[in-house]
């Protein structure tokens, strides 16, 4: 079990700062977004607003998705590593 939790974590991981690295980039400024901007929560409706219009939601989506496909592929490599 700590295996499996271990080769998950490390997948989520690796999958989310591939994902920072692929999806990071802004639209609008072609440079790296923040990270403490990109998984910060919105205080009100006008910065979520703003966080829709210039795309931070897409970004940090489609990051999170990568950290999911990076765990699903840890537990996959973890587990063909248990049977040899």
């Amino acid at each position: 079990m700590k295996r499996f939790i271990l080769s998950l974590l490390i997948g989520a991981l690796a999958g989310i700062v591939a994902g920072y690295f692929v999806f990071g980039k802004s639209g609008v400024t072609g440079s790296y977004v923040p990270v403490d901007q990109l998984f910060g929560g919105a205080k009100n409706a006008l910065v979520s607003l703003s966080r829709a219009v210039t795309g931070l939601d897409h970004i940090r989506n489609e990051i999170l998705l990568s950290g999911l496909f990076g765990a699903s592929m840890g537990v996959h490599i973890g587990s063909i590593g248990r049977r040899r």
